[in-house]
């Protein structure tokens, strides 16, 4: 969970480096922004995508009382979430792979379907189980 204003300061790692750490993580990333309409460092478009990115979701709080209930809605998305995996054919190289997943359940009604939308298929030599990358 990462709770910012989406501002950058003083920032190790550029937008681009955070954004490929994200993509070569298996992290599913919650962002939490506090800030006010005024404030002139906040960015929720940054967090909006790191969440997306990552298969997490974005929470905006309009005020510090909001912020405990976004915090049990995201402990609540991670208990009751499943997870699916595979391990893709191998190129070779490491390489972005870009994903989409549909989720459909006849007589369930509307599913939610949170997921990646890419990651990295690491270098030939990895493990098996290194080379999963689970998909929600």
């Amino acid at each position: 969970m990462v709770v910012s204003d989406g501002g950058d300061n003083v920032s190790t790692h550029s937008f681009k480096e955070l954004m490929q750490l994200v993509q070569e993580s298996r992290a599913t990333i919650y962002t939490v922004g506090i800030f006010t309409p005024d404030d002139p460092d906040r960015n929720p478009r940054v967090l909006e995508h790191i969440a997306r990115v990552s298969g997490g979701e974005s929470f905006f709080p309009n005020g510090l009382g909001e912020v405990v209930p976004v915090c049990r809605q995201i402990a609540k998305d991670i208990r009751n979430r499943y997870t699916i995996g595979y391990i893709p054919v191998h190129s070779g190289n490491k390489a972005l792979r870009k994903i989409h997943v549909v989720a459909t359940a006849p007589d369930r009604g509307k599913l939610v379907v949170r997921t990646r939308t890419s990651y990295w298929l690491p270098a030939r030599g990895m493990n098996a189980a290194d080379r999963s990358e689970p998909v929600r």
